[in-house]
């Protein structure tokens, strides 16, 4: 008796594939990188139009690696970008294209004019592009007027942005030394604002904000910058922009600078609403190279009426000129719940002794509320990033 059975088994012609819940199909579409979900369509009728429904389209940096071959790649790259698009049947909610440095192909203002018509219609929530020409990102801005929130990184080249998004709530930009000008005056919904430089700040940086902000940062990722506050953000600006603000982060202060802290000062009499502060300084801060005596902050009456939280960390071997700061934060907020005041040393030497003298200075400073508690604290330095 042969164990072999030549009779056709009526299992063999069953298409497991296609019988699986369409959750676990959608999640085998989407695991996979766009070539293969492509090719899918040829393994049976009912797979031949599922890959156009996948609702977020992935162009990794290996979709490239067989056009490298090519003199000029951009043809045929852009030509099957953009049959995917009108080929798709679906929701598009997410669409990422990542370009390799290296690689001989940009995404341009004319492949923008292709791409973001047919997004829009899709219904996009998160667009990632990686690579891209100057002039194409404010041509995409312009071309998605209901675009809620924007992250630009590593902008290279950039010198001016001028942003007209009418719809646009959160932008996070981290831009270099070659970013000029910022202008966000056509950027009226604008709600939240996130600027971190990666090389020093420009004098004239910002040359207009929104009116409603509630959540203001900014900061950098150089210790020591040598243009003021007051250059890149003028008073006049901050006195018409800061009504609204709730959250505020001031990074790499110069607290040592008697000018610097008088303009955070001000800064904070132009926010009657803030509910949250943070300063960073990590920049080195010696009073011994300044003036002996603190500064003498004032306010006509008690300013921070909504104040509730504030965190200040400084890199210093002295801390005076931070201590006016917080004596007027303590004068003047009324609803102060927490303020955390962090140094942070080269050096664990002078930990104990620093640590009760910004103690018992604490302690003897005037508070308008009640209810405000101080919490100190003196460490080895530890680089702190922008939230």
């Amino acid at each position: 008796m042969s164990l072999l059975n030549n009779k056709p088994n009526e299992e063999d012609h069953i298409d497991r594939i296609s019988d699986l819940p369409s959750n676990v199909i959608d999640g085998i579409l989407q695991n996979l990188d766009i070539r293969d979900q492509v090719r899918t369509c040829i393994l049976s009728t009912k797979w031949r139009y599922m890959w156009t429904y996948v609702p977020q389209l992935v162009f990794p940096a290996s979709f490239f690696e067989s056009y490298e071959h090519l003199d000029d790649s951009s043809p045929i790259v852009s030509e099957i970008i953009t049959d995917v698009l009108m080929r798709h049947n679906g929701p598009i909610y997410k669409f990422f294209l990542l370009i390799v440095p290296d690689f001989n192909f940009k995404i341009t203002v004319e492949h923008l004019d292709m791409w973001v018509p047919l997004l829009s219609r899709r219904g996009i929530k998160h667009l990632e592009l990686v690579g891209y020409e100057t002039g194409a990102l404010e041509s995409l801005i312009s071309g998605c007027p209901l675009l809620e929130k924007i992250s630009i990184e590593d902008c290279n080249g950039f010198e001016y942005f001028d942003f007209s998004a009418p719809s646009l709530k959160v932008l996070l930009l981290y831009f270099d030394e070659d970013v000029k000008s910022i202008c966000l005056k056509k950027a009226n919904n604008l709600i939240d604002l996130r600027l971190i430089a990666m090389d020093c700040w420009v004098s004239g940086l910002i040359k207009s904000l929104p009116k409603n902000m509630q959540r203001f940062s900014i900061g950098s990722y150089v210790l020591t910058n040598k243009i003021p506050y007051a250059d890149i953000i003028p008073l006049t600006l901050v006195k018409s922009s800061f009504n609204s603000i709730k959250y505020l982060e001031l990074g790499a202060v110069k607290l040592n600078e008697r000018k610097e802290i008088l303009y955070i000062v001000n800064v904070l009499k132009s926010a009657p609403r803030l509910v949250e502060l943070v300063v960073e300084s990590n920049g080195h801060v010696d009073i011994t190279q300044a003036s002996d005596r603190s500064v003498e902050l004032e306010c006509s009456s008690c300013c921070l009426n909504q104040l509730k939280t504030v965190n200040i960390n400084i890199r210093a071997t002295s801390h005076q000129h931070a201590m006016s700061l917080i004596q007027f934060i303590l004068a003047n907020s009324t609803s102060l719940k927490t303020l955390t005041f962090n140094v942070r040393l080269e050096s664990r030497e002078l930990d104990a002794s620093m640590l009760l003298s910004i103690s018992q200075d604490l302690l003897l400073m005037k508070r308008a509320s009640q209810s405000a508690q101080t919490s100190p604290s003196v460490g080895p330095f530890r680089e702190v990033r922008m939230q």
